[in-house]
């Protein structure tokens, strides 16, 4: 929640938003303080290394139940004992100084720790949700008459665990870097936007050539990476549901269609989430380029102001200062029409569509149903541990229940991208900084603006450098904590077990171990404990703390202001949402520059928040994207694979794709050229006049950003 969004909803609600400001700030100091994230790493150390010895006994023994009672006999050798806890004590204080310390300290041995720790995480996962995923598939299988498919699950579940270990590890890495190219931006735009003097054309391109990207084949292979995750882990975690307990069998096939459902929406949700991140880099990028174009924009108008008050003052007709004069006008021209673009294109990638409206609202109610499923594997947990069966009635309640939570989510985004779309159109129609720009340009055209009168503010006042988003709720971050919270009643009880496993008693009748009554208190405490500290870590993380390339934004509740002055988030629009105003604006020479702006028309609605130049024209620029994914375990154990430290995630910066399916297709299988325009032509022209310095200081650097899909 951002201090931005408290401010506004204090208009409405004020109780509310003094709880959200209290919210917010509790959020920072645990995130500041940072023990909960100690704590939570000492808690999460204990459930991996119980999670290891339990695939290690499933792994050799393929009945599960078994396999249960042969680790509980295990655990009371003495070499089980010496080995457990040689084992799980070093899990976990490794676990704890890696979330207490953070990977930039400067001490190289905690930071080592720090960075190191996640990728072993991700192994443990990988092994254990790929195998446990394929597992529940195979037995759903067989349950519906698909036959006995067992032989299979220990070679294909290893295999497949192996194979989700590496592509968690790669995918890490890369999110990594992607981070660092956020942090890099962020600070970028906040030193360009602190400098209150004028730059010069050096320090224009110096600033120009440090915009960083990823390759476009990079952003493919992350993009089939995240697919992979969601099929590993739709299977864990939407598939596996179906085996909690028994069902008559049209019950049984009716719920597998809604499993089957919660599955493909995984799928989509992690490639849109990757999607989603990479356009939060090309916004990055897209700002940095628009305060850079505003910059340029500055120095253009003071040297041609100052130029034409020389020559009214002097009554000169040198025909040298005239000739630079016209040279000035037209330099102006096409950095004015460059800037306009440049606006047009970040208004575009900022401002969310229909279709990724839909594929935001599927995210948020598939995270609705994360914390659902988290209650009920927690109370499976419990139950099982207690020797009681898991009643059918809940499983049915809450698989169902879930389809409403997707269905609910989905028709509010939609309804609340329709709301801004209108407000966004009004906005368009009448830009204030078109006004302010028309007037410097006629008064310096009419000689009515004197040198010593424009300066660099009166200038910088008229120039935008951000663009406001489409205002989105928090809801994953929201979500996150309710899971998280369900997620350590399970946690909590496994891990009394896991400790106290020489006080469980055998079942008389079925055989098994189960946790005797005089556990019962501890167990309860336990479960407190770990709710506590595991929502407590998802409240700092969600609420508490700044997103790689936010200014100073946490993550929660983002509302865009009524001025054009912080983008706290956006989607990129989509085909039909032409921002386009139609309003023609007033060139130096005084003709019309309604040809700079995007075509509303219907056949360039797909390319309306786009409209780059020519390939061939000087700086043309396009920009590349980036990202990472959410966490969405509701198993009781965290898949942090997509629980990233970027904007995710549901950051404050909520970027989305303009067109979901077109977009994929246009990134696997090639760019679509923007349309010429006969405003193409014109800039072209305009060009020539542009000094060298503006020609060529950013060649290379834009020659990459290029290289991103036309629906980037």
């Amino acid at each position: 929640m951002t201090t931005t969004s408290v401010s506004n909803t204090a208009k409405e609600n004020p109780l509310l938003a003094q709880l959200g400001q209290q919210s917010v700030d509790f959020a920072t100091q645990l995130n500041k303080l940072r023990y909960i994230y100690a704590l939570y790493g000492l808690l999460d150390g204990l459930s991996i290394s119980y999670s290891m010895f339990k695939q290690a006994f499933d792994l050799w023994l393929k009945n599960s139940s078994s396999s249960a009672d042969v680790m509980h006999e295990w655990l009371l050798t003495p070499e089980g004992i010496a080995i457990a806890i040689s084992i799980t004590t070093t899990t976990m204080l490794f676990s704890l100084f890696a979330n207490y310390w953070t990977d930039d300290n400067k001490n190289d041995f905690k930071s080592f720790v720090a960075q190191a720790w996640p990728y072993l995480r991700d192994t443990s996962k990988g092994l254990k949700n790929a195998y446990k995923g394929f597992r529940s598939t195979i037995q759903v299988a067989d349950l519906l008459g698909y036959g006995n498919l067992n032989h299979l699950i220990i070679p294909v579940g290893l295999a497949l665990g192996i194979l989700s270990a590496i592509n968690r590890i790669w995918y890490r890495y890369h999110k990594e870097i992607r981070k660092k190219m956020m942090d890099t931006h962020k600070g970028l735009l906040k030193s360009l936007r602190e400098n209150k003097g004028e730059l010069t054309w050096e320090a224009i391109a110096a600033y120009r050539s440090q915009i960083q990207s990823q390759s476009l084949g990079i952003r493919r292979a992350m993009m089939l990476s995240a697919a992979y995750g969601g099929i590993v882990d739709g299977l864990y975690l939407y598939i596996g549901v179906l085996t909690l307990c028994s069902l008559s069998p049209p019950m049984l096939t009716a719920l597998t269609v809604f499993c089957a459902i919660y599955f493909a929406t995984c799928i989509i949700s992690r490639v849109y989430e990757e999607y989603n991140y990479q356009c939060t880099l090309t916004i990055s990028q897209a700002k940095i380029e628009l305060v850079l174009r505003g910059k340029e924009l500055e120095l253009q108008f003071l040297e041609l102001s100052k130029l034409a008050e020389e020559i009214a003052t002097l009554n000169s007709t040198d025909p040298l200062k005239l000739k630079r004069q016209l040279e000035l006008a037209g330099n102006l021209d096409f950095l004015r029409s460059r800037f306009e673009e440049q606006w047009q294109y970040l208004r575009g990638i900022s401002t969310l569509s229909y279709t990724s409206a839909f594929l935001a609202g599927m995210k948020n109610g598939l995270a609705a149903y994360g914390a659902l499923a988290s209650a009920m594997f927690a109370v499976a947990t419990i139950l099982t541990l207690a020797s009681t069966a898991f009643p059918p009635v809940l499983l049915i309640v809450s698989v169902s229940l879930g389809l409403a939570l997707l269905i609910g989510f989905i028709v509010e985004s939609l309804i609340n991208a329709h709301r801004y779309k209108q407000k966004i159109t009004e906005d368009e129609i009448n830009k204030p900084h078109d006004a302010e720009l028309n007037k410097l340009l006629q008064d310096i055209k009419s000689k009515k603006a004197r040198a010593e009168e424009l300066s660099i503010e009166t200038v910088r006042t008229s120039i935008p450098d951000d663009i406001k988003g489409t205002p989105q709720f928090a809801f994953t971050d929201f979500w996150e904590i309710v899971r998280s919270v369900w997620s350590g009643a399970g946690k909590g009880s496994k891990a009394v077990s896991f400790m106290m496993n020489g006080l469980q008693e055998r079942d008389e009748h079925t055989g098994h171990y189960h946790d005797a009554p005089i556990m019962l208190g501890f167990t309860i405490a336990s479960v407190l404990i770990h709710s506590v500290i595991l929502g407590g870590r998802a409240w700092a993380r969600g609420f508490g703390r700044d997103r790689p390339g936010e200014e100073g934004q946490a993550a929660g509740l983002s509302t865009a202001p009524d001025t054009v002055a912080a983008a706290v988030g956006g989607r990129p629009s989509g085909p039909g949402d032409s921002t386009q105003s139609g309003k023609p604006t007033t060139s130096f020479s005084g003709e019309s520059d309604a040809t700079i702006r995007h075509s509303s028309d219907s056949q360039d609605s797909a390319q309306s928040a786009l409209h780059h130049l020519t390939p061939d024209s000087p700086n043309s620029f396009q920009s590349s994207t980036s990202s990472s994914m959410h966490n969405s375990d509701i198993h009781g154990e965290s898949i942090e694979l997509n629980q990233s430290s970027e904007s995710s995630n549901e950051p404050s910066i909520r970027t989305s794709a303009r067109i979901f399916s077109s977009g994929i297709t246009s990134l696997f299988f090639g760019k679509t050229a923007p349309k010429k325009t006969r405003s193409q032509d014109d800039l072209k022209s305009a060009a020539k006049l542009v000094p060298p310095q503006i020609r060529s200081q950013s060649a290379e650097n834009l020659q990459t950003l290029n290289q991103a899909p036309s629906f980037f």
